[in-house]
């Protein structure tokens, strides 16, 4: 990511690296991939009995 190589931060008092708020998108997309890929496998019967 380039925001962590080049140290940026948010332009607030906080100084938040900005790195922080933009790893919520890919760890929020892969959450939401693994848990269709869920419900898709017990629609079709494959995943076990809840």
């Amino acid at each position: 990511m380039s925001s962590f190589a080049r140290g940026n931060v948010a332009p607030t008092a906080l100084m938040t690296p900005l790195w922080i708020p933009q790893m919520l998108l890919p760890v929020g997309l892969s959450v939401m991939t693994l848990f269709l890929l869920e419900r898709a496998l017990l629609q079709l019967g494959i995943g076990g009995q809840r």
